[in-house]
């Protein structure tokens, strides 16, 4: 029986799918434009080129961006393979990648990340509060240490409420989000 499923399966592969020597792709090239067809990993898609298909890998370091189909820098692109960070219901101000360790920040205008992820100098995280990059001891948590802040650090520190918003992206409903004068208002 085992044998009977296999030959089906492999019988209409081989009517339906087009072998080439990087494996089984699922694009038919054949009457169509040069173009960009399929993604088919974070780093690869398939490209058809005078009716032949080729899997294309990504640059090192970029990942394919479906919605421009081509490969860009991970900042730049909507997840799953990107790290492009949704802006919506967000003031205009920048942001840190709090999976980054806060060593990256985003700007937002207008509910959109607008421009490339920036990324701090060593040694330093973006403190929301100000603005800034700067060294850790003088950034309150969950960025920074806080131990050189000039005041104690909030127990309820205005940085863990925007935190809390964006991790709450997927329930906007549930979302209260506070502009940076707010934010100063709360310590």
């Amino acid at each position: 029986m085992m044998k009977y499923i296999i030959a089906v399966v492999a019988l209409s592969c081989f009517v339906s799918c087009k072998v080439s020597a990087q494996g089984f792709n699922f694009v038919n090239c054949t009457a169509k434009e040069d173009g960009i067809y399929m993604q088919v990993s974070c780093t690869q898609y398939i490209e058809c080129r005078d009716e032949v298909e080729t899997i294309v890998n990504c640059p090192k370091g970029l990942v394919f961006d479906i919605s421009d189909m081509r490969c860009e820098v991970r900042a730049n692109v909507d997840p799953p393979c990107g790290d492009k960070m949704n802006c919506t219901g967000l003031t205009n101000d920048r942001y840190p990648y709090y999976d980054r360790n806060c060593t990256w920040y985003y700007t937002c205008r207008n509910e959109k990340m607008i421009g490339n992820a920036q990324e701090c100098i060593p040694d330093t995280v973006f403190d929301i509060l100000r603005q800034i990059c700067t060294v850790p001891e003088d950034v309150c948590p969950p960025c920074g240490t806080g131990e050189g802040f000039v005041e104690p650090c909030p127990t309820d520190a205005p940085q863990h409420k925007v935190k809390a918003n964006i991790d709450k992206m997927a329930a906007p409903e549930d979302v209260s989000l506070f502009s940076l004068e707010e934010l100063k208002d709360l310590e």
